[in-house]
């Protein structure tokens, strides 16, 4: 009997036997070798938590730090090292009590101090953190990330060692989400001090405070290992002594390492996902994740509206996402996830939709795109645009596909495509230098602004540079004067969401799934959907 197993963005997925209380102990973990072999589809980047800005560091994060607060199975938001909450009344304040057991892997204790260290280094443009923006909810933070004040200035301070305070400028529904992100994160000030720019660059320039500790990683390798953090406050509930890591981006090759077991959770190619769908370890790994094109404006041709319609009306995103993928994954409303967010029974995505952007319509395609040529003086001339993607079977598929359908859809166009290391296809949309860029996001907390707040004029991750004054006051009104009416905020969002769409600001292609292969004596595993994987209560049957 197959063992098929959908994921939704609003739920978390357990997998675990009938015993699965019995699995969380080392006492009653039968095998010896508590061994978990890993694949992922890219390099690793960092492991410093401020500069995290990829899938692969995501969950090598997660699973080495530890936070004010973490996604449970259930996915709900439940503390882990405050052990008590206290929100003032006008929810401007929040007081955490820490708890006095958790250690540093290099036995230092963790203090309310490695929490204000993380938070003004990470506010501080000198670090160059992407995910600043996350810290703007605490007082001075917009001004201190933007450069106008000094991070001393950041609205976080420790009482004591074991007292940590949070003022916010203004309120945030979601603000314990919030910490659940990787900027919130401590560090430990003597390590970051110690090895500066070297740190989170190589295992051995990274200290952690979760149940693993890397080793073996060089910073270029790939693969790597982590192993137990003999100084975790609950290593006595990790039965895991040992994951390795292996970067596989060919799927056939990962899934051969399967086969001999040499890997226990692999991910699968569209063809490998129709031919094993009915084996019994074959789970399929819904994604609160959208992947878009980002257009870069300061290209002439991506300028102009009626040119960046036309490229997203030439897509058929359902032979992308049945012919190309096949994997469970969707084709997309708007370019926030479906089923991630709800507001008095309307779902954002749907509520969102405006057809723009995300449909396929070849006659619209063809009429808008004439005009955009019309407008740049450029009918009847051959135009040539270059489309950049990771060098992983799945995205070369998917680039293929796109440089297909856009050159057979718009006359004179032709579509250049490069492949490339995920690292390498970071550093290329950070400085720029690029035309279209196959990319994707993944929720930073369950949201609508985790997407929103992507493509404000002043966000890191508006590589595309799109401007616009309307979506940047809409997202700002959400997150600040609306912040306390749910209706009106909601329908800053969806207002919001609506103009990105009409614009072409970018072009949502799909909602991500993976189809994986995951070995029946793994138990346990915990995923959601939000932050995907979490080892620490896994074993080995």
């Amino acid at each position: 009997m197959r063992r098929k197993k959908k994921y939704f963005a609003a739920a978390v997925t357990m997998l675990a036997s009938a015993s699965f209380l019995a699995a969380c102990s080392n006492s009653s973990t039968s095998s010896k070798n508590q061994v978990l072999h890993w694949s992922v589809s890219s390099e690793l980047e960092t492991m410093d938590p401020a500069l995290s800005v990829d899938s692969t560091s995501g969950v090598m994060l997660r699973n080495a730090y530890e936070g004010l607060y973490e996604y449970n199975s259930k996915g709900k938001v439940n503390p882990v090292l405050a052990q008590k909450t206290t929100v003032s009344k006008d929810g401007l304040t929040y007081t955490f009590k820490l708890r006095k057991d958790a250690r540093w892997s290099n036995g230092d204790k963790v203090t309310a101090k490695d929490f204000v260290y993380a938070w003004k280094r990470a506010a501080d443009p000198k670090t160059g953190s992407s995910n600043a923006t996350y810290l703007a909810s605490l007082k001075n933070g917009a001004d201190v990330v933007a450069g106008k004040k000094d991070s001393s200035t950041l609205g976080v301070e420790a009482k004591d060692n074991y007292t940590l305070v949070a003022h916010l400028d203004h309120k945030v529904p979601y603000f314990k989400q919030l910490l659940c992100t990787y900027v919130y994160l401590p560090l430990n000030q003597k390590a970051v001090e110690k090895y500066g720019k070297k740190y989170g660059t190589a295992a051995k320039y990274t200290v952690s405070n979760g149940a693993f500790k890397m080793t073996e990683w060089t910073g270029s390798s790939s693969k790597w290992t982590f192993v137990k953090n003999k100084y975790y406050w609950g290593k006595k509930d990790v039965n895991l002594d040992k994951v390795t890591v292996l970067v596989t981006k060919s799927p056939s090759t990962a899934y051969n390492l399967y086969q001999t077991n040499k890997l226990d959770m692999v991910t699968l190619s569209s063809e490998q996902a129709r031919n094993l769908k009915s084996n019994s370890d074959y789970v399929v790994r819904e994604q609160a994740r959208m992947d878009y094109l980002d257009l870069n404006k300061s290209n002439e041709l991506l300028a102009n509206k009626n040119v960046r319609l036309a490229l997203g009306y030439a897509l058929n995103r359902k032979q992308m996402v049945n012919k190309v993928l096949g994997n469970g994954s969707k084709t997309p409303y708007a370019a926030a996830p479906i089923d991630f967010s709800s507001y008095n029974g309307k779902e954002f995505a749907k509520d969102s939709f405006t057809g723009k952007s995300t449909t396929y319509n070849k006659k619209l395609a063809q009429k808008y795109w004439k005009k955009g040529l019309e407008e740049l003086g450029k009918s009847g001339q051959n135009v040539n645009l270059a489309l950049l993607g990771d060098d992983d079977d799945t995205t070369k598929a998917l680039t293929e596909y796109i440089q297909s359908a856009l050159q057979s859809t718009l006359p004179n166009l032709k579509v250049n495509v490069t492949n490339m290391p995920k690292t390498q296809r970071i550093a290329r949309m950070k400085s720029g230098n690029f035309d279209v860029v196959y990319t994707s996001w993944g929720a930073a907390y369950a949201d609508p602004n985790t997407y929103l707040s992507l493509f404000t004029s002043s966000s890191a991750y508006n590589f595309g540079k799109w401007d616009n004054s309307e979506y940047d006051a809409l997202v700002n009104k959400a997150n600040t004067t609306d912040a306390s009416n749910p209706s009106k905020r909601w329908n800053d969002m969806v207002n919001a969401e609506k103009l990105l769409l009409d614009d072409g600001a970018v072009l949502p292609t799909l909602q991500p799934a993976n189809a994986t292969m995951l070995k029946s004596k793994v138990k346990g595993l915990e995923y959601t959907p939000v932050v995907g994987y979490n080892w620490k209560h896994a074993s080995i049957k």
